[in-house]
């Protein structure tokens, strides 16, 4: 009899498992979700969201590793999962492991089933794990520099003359724009900006000095860059401004080009073409026809709306999210077209406090469980992370993003579920059918 019952009891389980497991998971209870997963898979070693949970369970238990396995588990039978690859991304950044986190959170954005708000949350952690990804490797860096690479150059901020100007954030814009227009160049591999300054913030660090020529000259070997790029932004009373830039080459310290270009401080953009063209001619490349339209493409003729952006990255750098989320969303509104200040605007529009940059992954799961305001419908028909009300549905590449900025919905739908979109943002709310299965 005995034989009999106990697998009808392990089968039972395996349908009956969820709701003692949901609680247990809310409550953070994780050793009472234990035994009913193991139940559960036991009775159906196929069930991919008992898998995911008992990852999930592992992750609250403090054991990536073990969390990591069953996940992999979860992931081979049911792949593409978005809340099993986020919960894959949170263990890899549980151990250290940012650059892989970055890219299993990647894929989790890329998959269908997160809310709007899930996903803007969701892109400031990728925004912290890249971060965080940089200063490690920084790290490594100072121990094991890089052989330096022919083609690859590193461009530095500009050194503004008067760090308390309203206008010094200029020095960090004109530095993303030449950047910008350096990566239409198909010879040149550019360094990226982030992981430039976390070098030089390493050095400093370490050494305890300011940043000068040297101390670039120095990073840019690290970096295995053959030249680097810098300069400084001279602000002059009636609002005029002088740009300087300077080519180096890193291991011999010689200067490969030099130059400088003066006017309004409004026309700082125009500036900024001559030093990009200036920056080429230094570095000895000859553009091709296209890249030099690309090069000459001008990002936006508002000039408050390139100080904002500007401003946006220094207060991102200084780790005031909030605070460049503002002047991201000033910067777009100002130039709906600015495209740079958008990209940035939707990598950190999840931001709701400077706190969120500094979440443990326990706090950033729950925040992102929690948070949404909509119904994440998963791959077998039941609600998954931050299951709520459904709201209405909308791209979240096109529509959903764009309407915040207030320009017209795109065609690009990926069955995403948001909450409505209220009178004023930018476009009427588009609902999209999304099938249900009964689980």
């Amino acid at each position: 009899m005995l034989i009999l019952v106990f697998p009808l009891f392990i089968a039972g389980c395996g349908a009956g498992y969820r709701g003692e497991v949901e609680t247990s998971i809310a409550n953070e209870d994780w050793e009472s979700a234990l035994p009913h997963l193991k139940l559960a898979i036991a009775a159906n070693p196929e069930d991919s969201r008992a898998w995911r949970e008992l990852g999930r369970v592992r992750l609250g238990l403090g054991k990536p590793d073990a969390a990591i396995e069953a996940l992999t588990r979860s992931d081979a039978i049911d792949p593409d999962n978005s809340e099993t690859l986020l919960y894959m991304g949170a263990a890899h950044e549980a151990k250290g492991a940012f650059d892989t986190a970055r890219g299993w959170y990647e894929s989790a954005l890329r998959a269908d089933g997160l809310s709007f708000d899930q996903r803007a949350k969701l892109r400031v952690r990728i925004a912290r794990a890249t971060r965080e990804s940089h200063k490690l490797r920084a790290a490594e860096l100072m121990k094991q520099p890089n052989e330096i690479s022919p083609n690859t150059v590193a461009v530095y901020d500009f050194t503004p003359s008067d760090t308390t100007s309203p206008y010094a954030a200029l020095s960090k814009g004109l530095a993303a724009m030449l950047i910008t227009d350096l990566s239409n160049v198909s010879s040149i591999r550019l360094v990226e900006r982030l992981q430039t300054q976390a070098l030089v913030q390493e050095m400093q660090r370490s050494a305890g000095s300011t940043v000068d020529e040297a101390t670039r000259i120095r990073a840019g070997r690290m970096l295995g860059a053959a030249r680097s790029v810098s300069g400084s932004l001279n602000l002059f009373a009636g609002d005029e401004v002088e740009a300087l830039f300077y080519v180096v080459r890193n291991e011999s310290g010689e200067y490969a080009g030099t130059g400088s270009s003066r006017g309004a401080i409004a026309e700082v953009l125009r500036l900024e073409k001559e030093i990009a063209y200036g920056t080429i001619e230094g570095l000895g490349i000859t553009l091709t026809d296209s890249e030099r339209a690309r090069i000459g493409k001008i990002p936006t003729t508002s000039f408050p709306a390139f100080l904002a952006f500007s401003q946006g990255i220094d207060l991102e750098d200084r780790y005031r999210y909030l605070e460049a989320l503002r002047k991201y969303e000033q910067a777009v509104r100002l130039d709906p077209n600015f495209e740079e200040a958008r990209t940035r605007l939707t990598t950190i529009s999840g931001t709701q406090s400077n706190g969120d940059y500094s979440m443990d992954t326990d706090q950033f799961l729950k925040a992102v469980n929690t948070g949404g305001g909509a119904t994440r419908i998963g791959p077998d028909g039941s609600p998954g992370l931050g299951a709520r009300q459904v709201g209405s549905t909308a791209s979240a590449g096109g529509f959903a993003e764009r309407n915040l900025f207030g320009i017209e919905p795109g065609s690009e739908n990926q069955n995403t579920v948001i909450p409505p979109v209220g009178a004023g943002a930018g476009g009427a709310t588009i609902t999209v059918t999304v099938p249900v299965r009964s689980p």
